[in-house]
């Protein structure tokens, strides 16, 4: 069930942040269009890498994120997950522009949006983890 939940946080952060990112991108290149395209855009790439992402970003943190040190795994899961980024949303850029600048940008902002969620999920993580002591009772869940 934790693997469960920390690969659902990365994904749904993932189509959030690739729709909201795509929408302000698409908003400064055409107002009404780019808006809504880029809405749709950032969401499909979302949900894509946000897959990506939540498996090998949730895969390396259950394995080698030590509990006692979890800031410990923040530099590796962001080298992970920009690099995913990177390459990932720089093919589907191309593939779907063939630009040069609009092929740059997006890849940019998910690198962007990977290095500041980084730290978050680390977070979750160890909370999740974490045993649970009910209060007035001494029994930890």
């Amino acid at each position: 069930m934790v693997c469960v939940r920390i690969v659902w946080w990365i994904f749904w952060r993932g189509v959030v942040c690739g729709a909201l990112l795509g929408a302000a991108f698409g908003t400064v290149i055409v107002p009404i269009a780019g808006t809504l395209y880029g809405l749709f855009y950032g969401a499909l790439i979302g949900l894509i890498m946000g897959a990506v992402d939540a498996f090998a970003l949730g895969a390396v943190a259950h394995f080698f994120m030590d509990m006692n040190h979890p800031e410990r795994i923040v530099p590796w899961l962001r080298l992970i997950g920009i690099t995913l980024n990177l390459i990932g949303v720089g093919i589907y850029s191309y593939l779907f522009f063939n630009t040069n600048l609009i092929t740059v940008v997006p890849p940019l902002l998910a690198a962007i949006a990977a290095f500041v969620l980084v730290p978050r999920f680390v977070k979750f993580a160890v909370h999740i983890q974490e045993p649970v002591h009910i209060p007035l009772t001494g029994v930890v869940w």
